[in-house]
């Protein structure tokens, strides 16, 4: 009997690991399952691919789902359905835990909606159809079409350990020769953000966060190494759970078995009251190159809403105590919501000018705004406050206030356009690739002192170049007042241009890139050891 997987992930940009996915693929390998595992970018999907993915002639077919791939997905599962009949497509991910029964009324070429943790359900789901049985009642955390009648089982419990789980496979890895490795070595978050997932995902005690044993960790990273890759990305939800011991644990384990590694990692904005300068230097000399903070306001009652449990001054302080420690720092930050007034957008805007020298990605916060995910505190509020409306871009509910509206959707287009002609070269090849990139030549470099001079002097440039030409905060003051007295589309649209002039940005765009060229040149042209890892980050 035929029992072959695919298992798919679809990006909006290039291929990339979707670790859910993967390990799942390993978990049903363990059980003596075909698994064949694949990423595709949403742009690209063509009859080559349907044609791939269907010559193995599989049996099952899963998809991970997300509200900005959701429809792709549809499309996909169109196109695979038409192919093959007989084949039954398997959905899980965020989008299928948010809403299951959505997606079945939305797209009926998909045959189940796994929702919650996916290893156990679908073995257990492709064991049952394996074995010819019609009734699925009886699995937890699926929802499937029964006599034009939508199935909703109960929500499975949660494992209470992940250290049995296999390594995640590593095929998408392998196949798209992904130069930047990503671990999760952890499952859940102890935080409680009235936006989030995590709290009504991982709701038990006993599963609020689950990890993995840190020697396993380290195999994980020295499997990188033996790769070539020397950038890895932890995508844990919060690094600092359940405490700091763990983190110096595993970077003390990385300089023990002489692993060269540059990692990234995301904390809370308490951060800076748990650990020490002692200890982020710990973790320098282990890797440590960047970290994202998930910050999100700048003033207080919007943190209140989100239920961050932080002040601004823990925003502001813990970005700086990063910074200062000469560590990359990004944040994640929301400035739009329902109940978004004009005082709280001036407040964000003084303390984002403020702090403008500290992350020189975050390029786009004026435009940032809620994404309301079901079963989260915020979307019950939203809901019993009236405010849930579906408009075209999508957010899910309207604003209390019109003027915020009319700033909010010119922002979004705004913004859109722009990111379209040059924003997303700026946001991620410049200010991001390109100061990890920098970072780990200086550290690699540090006995070629014109080299790694000239490393850090670029490096300094590229910032401050960044900040100066990219990160622009009056005009939203500016928009801000026409907001509150006098909205005029076509004065906001000005106003913007002038601080967001595609054709100067893309001619300072060539200018660093022409530099980055000739720096890297220089490097390359300098001896053996500079030529091997210029062709390691590259």
């Amino acid at each position: 009997m035929n029992s072959k997987i695919i298992l798919l992930a679809l990006t909006l940009k290039k291929e990339t690991e979707e670790i859910g996915i993967c390990s799942i693929a390993s978990f049903l390998k363990s059980n003596n399952f075909d698994v064949d595992v694949y990423s595709f970018e949403i742009t690209k999907l063509n009859d080559d691919i349907w044609n791939n993915i269907l010559k193995s002639q599989p049996k099952y077919i899963g998809i991970s789902i997300y509200d900005a791939t959701k429809n792709a997905v549809y499309f996909l599962c169109q196109k695979l359905k038409e192919l093959c009949p007989s084949v039954i497509i398997i959905v899980g991910g965020a989008e299928a835990y948010c809403n299951p029964e959505k997606i079945l009324l939305e797209e009926r070429c998909i045959d189940f909606v796994i929702y919650g943790e996916g290893e156990q359900t679908i073995l257990e789901l492709i064991q049952e159809i394996a074995a010819d049985k019609k009734d699925f009642h009886h699995i937890h955390g699926i929802s499937y079409i029964k006599n034009d009648s939508i199935i909703i089982t109960p929500p499975r419990n949660l494992m209470e350990s992940i250290k049995e789980l296999p390594m995640p496979d590593r095929s998408i890895f392998i196949d798209n020769k992904i130069r930047v490795g990503n671990i999760v070595s952890s499952r859940g978050c102890r935080g409680n953000c009235s936006f989030c997932l995590s709290p009504s995902i991982w709701h038990k005690n006993s599963t609020r966060w689950r990890g993995i044993d840190v020697n396993d960790v380290i195999n994980q990273i020295e499997w990188f190494v033996s790769k070539g890759i020397r950038l890895i990305s932890i995508r844990d939800s919060s690094y600092e759970d359940p405490s700091i011991n763990r983190m110096i644990d595993i970077a003390e384990s990385i300089m023990k078995r002489g692993l060269r590694i540059y990692y990234s990692v995301n904390f809370r904005p308490s951060i800076y009251k748990i650990i020490n300068n002692d200890i982020l230097d710990l973790l320098k000399k282990s890797g440590l190159i960047k970290v994202f903070i998930g910050v999100e306001s700048f003033n207080n009652k919007d943190l209140k809403l989100y239920n961050k449990g932080v002040t601004v001054f823990d925003n502001i302080h813990s970005l700086q105590f990063i910074n200062e420690n000469d560590i990359t720092v990004q944040f994640g930050f929301i400035n739009f919501n329902p109940y978004s007034t004009m005082d709280n957008l001036l407040e964000n805007y003084y303390n984002l000018k403020k702090i403008q020298y500290i992350s020189p990605s975050n390029l786009y916060s004026y435009s940032t705004a809620l994404r309301l995910y079901p079963k989260t505190v915020l979307y019950d509020k939203i809901k019993a406050d009236d405010l849930l409306y579906n408009d075209d871009r999508g957010l899910g509910y309207r604003f209390k206030d019109e003027r915020v509206a009319r700033l909010a959707k010119a922002l979004f287009s705004f913004f859109d356009e722009y990111n379209n002609k040059c924003g997303e070269i700026v946001a991620l090849d410049l200010s991001d690739k390109y100061i990890d990139l920098l970072s780990i030549l200086e550290k690699e470099l540090v006995e070629y002192n014109d080299l790694t001079e000239s490393i850090k002097t670029i490096k300094n440039s590229t910032k401050h170049m960044i900040v100066e030409h990219f990160h622009k905060h009056d005009y939203f003051y500016e928009l801000i007042t026409l907001a509150q007295y006098n909205w005029d589309d076509y004065l906001a649209r000005e106003i913007f241009m002038k601080a967001y002039n595609y054709q100067k940005h893309n001619n300072i765009i060539v200018e660093v890139k022409n530099k980055r060229k000739a720096l890297l040149k220089k490097i390359y042209s300098n001896d053996l050891f500079c030529k091997n890892l210029i062709k390691t980050l590259f």
